[in-house]
């Protein structure tokens, strides 16, 4: 397009001597393609913003993956995980404790998981230091009381989930129980035995077993883990429930959508007993794969809506067209080229859709870089919550936006402005001078 192309353009852009559907139909296809973008570029941000938190959030509390004991605990975990860190891909590997447990003030109950960790080490594998209350260093203040043979008798600090700790009534320094349905060591070396020998019996888990413990910090991640999970420190929890050992070992790999496959490759050539492998994707691979599925199909949507959107562009040109007959007439009979035609009525277009990008653009940016802040104001302005905590993984709208899809919805706008404003331009350049003129 050269500059005689883009004044015409402009001209006929920007001209007066508009009929009223002319005018309404050139607002429409600027206003489509303004809400399109904005539509885009908030739902985008909203998109990457929960990617981020699941990455830095859910993600940086539970390991990349974990090897579970088959047969009820590793007998040298900590060889084990020594082994591990000697593998490729793998950054880190912690044993810990895992029990599946119920926990009570005395009146109120709350199922979650109890996790054995080992406080000095657990940042290896997790970054879940930045979401504690307190130190980790606070689960080892019962050491020494451990270490004695009043081990039971005694409170062992524990952090626990934010959503726990509201729906138990605690306060720091607040004595609260665990209870625990726990193989015993018989049916644990039973278990070990050749299946054709092993002898199912309803003995092979005693009644539950009780655990004091004392609120030391909380775990407020604001989302569902805070529901769901209970930290304490390993070895005391060990001799506290007279288990033998940790049943699994928590893994960092360097790749952490690669992590089930460099897991299971690292235990496959160092494990010594049996065990099994799982990795971020068997609890949270769904919500991942969800936020992916739905960027996809809200970039295909929003696509369709600036689609539809410039088709009023077409509509907008044709009448243009119409009404312009004979200043293009008139242009042709000056000796101007078909192309010179052709070249302004694109140049008409791509200015209405540059003119409905700008303005989306100019909403939507504003709005995806306060997107927290405006829906937490119209939470609390309707009295409403959007996410609820217990069942998504965060209990807020985060937003991230990126400079890259601002680009790209930006190119898109402007390319399909384009493709829209051709038809009517080939159409412009078709008119017969002699027909139009003495009519």
């Amino acid at each position: 397009m050269n500059s005689l192309s883009l004044k015409l353009g402009l001209r006929f852009f920007n001209s007066k001597r508009k009929a009223a559907l002319s005018r309404f139909m050139s607002f429409a296809s600027t206003a489509g393609i303004a809400v399109g973008v904005f539509a885009l570029i908030v739902g985008l941000s909203a998109m990457n913003g929960f990617e981020r938190e699941l990455h830095e959030r859910v993600l940086a509390v539970i390991p990349s993956a974990q090897i579970k004991a088959q047969h009820g605990y590793f007998t040298d975990a900590e060889n084990f995980a020594a082994a591990l860190t000697r593998q490729p891909g793998i950054s880190a590997a912690v044993p810990a404790l895992m029990l599946e447990a119920v926990f009570s003030n005395g009146r109120d109950f709350v199922p979650a998981a109890l996790y054995g960790i080992d406080p000095s080490r657990q940042e290896q594998v997790t970054a879940i230091g930045h979401f504690l209350s307190v130190k980790l260093s606070a689960l080892q203040t019962a050491k020494a009381a451990a270490d004695s043979a009043e081990t039971t008798a005694t409170a062992l600090p524990a952090i626990l989930g934010r959503g726990i700790v509201r729906r138990l009534g605690l306060r720091p320094g607040d004595e609260f129980y665990l209870y625990a349905s726990i193989p015993d060591n018989s049916g644990m070396a039973a278990a070990r035995l050749p299946e054709k020998e092993v002898q199912l019996s309803t003995t092979l888990f005693k009644s539950p077993r009780s655990l004091r413990l004392k609120l030391a910090g909380e775990l407020a991640i604001g989302g569902q883990l805070d529901s769901a999970v209970c930290f304490t420190q390993l070895g005391d929890t060990l001799k506290a429930l007279n288990l033998n050992g940790a049943n699994q070992i928590q893994i960092k790999t360097a790749d952490l959508l690669n992590a089930r496959q460099l897991a299971y490759s690292a235990a496959a050539a160092t494990a010594r007993e049996p065990c099994y492998v799982e990795s971020w994707l068997s609890s949270q691979g769904k919500l991942y794969h969800d936020i992916q599925m739905i960027r996809g199909i809200m970039y295909l949507a929003m696509i369709l809506v600036m689609a539809v959107a410039c088709f009023n562009i077409v509509s907008n040109l044709v009448m243009a067209v119409s009404e312009k007959k004979r200043e293009i007439a008139i242009l042709l009979t000056m000796g101007a080229p078909r192309s010179l035609i052709v070249s302004s009525f694109c140049c008409m277009g791509l200015l209405s859709g540059l003119k409905g990008t700008l303005l989306g653009l100019c909403f939507a940016i504003p709005v995806a870089l306060g997107l927290t802040p405006l829906s937490s104001g119209l939470e609390q302005l309707l009295g409403i919550k959007i996410l609820n905590e217990e069942i998504y993984f965060i209990n807020f709208i985060p937003s991230r936006l990126e400079p890259l899809d601002v680009l790209l919805v930006f190119a898109c706008a402007l390319g399909m402005s384009l493709i829209a404003s051709i038809y009517p331009a080939l159409r412009a350049s078709r008119i017969s001078p002699a027909l139009e003129l003495n009519a």
